[in-house]
Formats: structure tokens, sequence, C-alpha cells
């Protein structure tokens, strides 16, 4: 019996070693649409400029709101993912996970391609 209990302790290890890869590379791609988001964000609201201090609330209004929305889902993912382990879904939750990030990276990046012939 005690060597069943050695043998899975590193399988657990490794599983909570997995699950924090993956936190962190969710936490890279949510870095990179925010960044993202806030250039199509200051390129849009400079093509639409209607008075200064209006652009200035926009953008930094849009900021807050992606950064908040950013946070939220980056601090649920970690005990969705966590909660994974056990049920061996690790691989399908990251990839539910993954998919909104992948879109909004690529309508963003389809936005920025378009707006210089927009402008």
């Amino acid at each position: 019996m005690p060597n069943a209990d050695r043998s899975a302790r590193p399988q657990v290890w490794l599983d909570n070693v997995l699950v924090y890869i993956l936190w962190f590379l969710l936490i890279a791609l949510c870095i990179l649409a925010f960044v993202l988001f806030r250039t199509a964000l200051k390129e849009v609201v400079t093509l639409l400029s209607v008075r200064a201090l209006s652009d200035a609330f926009f953008l930094q209004s849009g900021t807050v709101i992606a950064a908040l929305v950013a946070f939220i889902f980056v601090m649920g993912a970690e005990p969705y993912l966590r909660s994974a382990v056990d049920r061996r879904q690790l691989v399908r939750r990251f990839v539910r996970l993954v998919m909104p990030v992948a879109i909004v990276i690529v309508v963003v990046v389809a936005l920025l391609t378009l707006i210089p012939f927009v402008a």
C-alpha cells in the first residue's frame, strides 16, 4: 500500500505543474490580447476623433474595462483548471479557456489590419 502512495505523488505533482504552466500560458495570451485591444482602441478613437476630452474618456474607460475583464477571466481560470485535474479534463478545459482569447486576438488583429484602409 505505501508503494501506491509514492507512485501517485509524482503524478499529482506533475499535474499541478502542468496546470500552472497552462495557466501562465493563458496569462501571457490575455496580456497579448489586452495590449492588442488597447492598440486597436487607440486607433479607433483616433479614427473617430470628435473631441480630445471624449477621446481620452473612451480610451481610459475602455482600457479599465478590458483590464478588469482580463483580470477576472485569469483569476477564474486557475481554479477551473485545477479542478479539471481530478476529472482528467485539463486539455479540454484549457482549450475552452483559450478559444475566447484567441478569437479576441484574431478579431483585433483583423481590425488593426483594416483600419489603415478606412482612414
